[in-house]
């Protein structure tokens, strides 16, 4: 079925019952679409708006990561080499 075929068929044109299925097909296929309260696909404008948003837990926007955490501990202890390149960080 082409972009077109779904925008005749009414797929594209905003009904609530679009499935995420038919909706990751248009969106394969650059065809605009509305599901209301959802999603905005605008593929000419570069537009993809949703209407859910991801959280952040509280308690883990204050926690360092382990990577961060050695980092910081290298730094503390007075092993911290500036001349450290990413890679030899990485291993």
């Amino acid at each position: 079925m082409s972009g077109e075929d779904c925008y005749r068929e009414g797929a594209a044109g905003g009904g609530s019952g679009v499935s995420s299925f038919e909706r990751k097909r248009l969106i394969n296929h650059r065809v605009s679409f509305i599901v209301p309260g959802k999603q905005l696909y605008l593929p000419f404008l570069a537009v993809d708006l949703r209407e859910s948003f991801r959280t952040v837990d509280a308690d883990t926007k204050n926690k360092l990561g382990a990577t961060a955490q050695q980092l910081f501990l290298m730094h503390l202890y007075g092993k911290w080499d500036y001349q450290f390149s990413t890679g030899s960080l990485a291993v």
